[in-house]
């Protein structure tokens, strides 16, 4: 049986509680809630109010943002 070999060589998170693994997990540790009020976008003309935005992405991450 030939076994493929997979290697791990980092992690990465973009999530409404943080841009990066570390604050993703302190935030997770800390109990923190990650929806909350759309600020983002114009939320007026949808029936939704909140959502989990990404927040505090650095500038050349921006093109992930809206």
């Amino acid at each position: 049986m030939n076994r493929a070999r997979i290697v791990i060589t980092g992690m990465g998170a973009v999530s409404s509680l943080g841009p990066d693994v570390e604050t993703l997990w302190a935030g997770l540790m800390d109990r923190q809630y990650g929806i909350r009020p759309l600020a983002r976008i114009d939320a007026e003309a949808h029936r939704i109010g909140h959502g989990g935005e990404a927040k505090d992405l650095p500038a050349e991450d921006a093109w992930l943002a809206p």
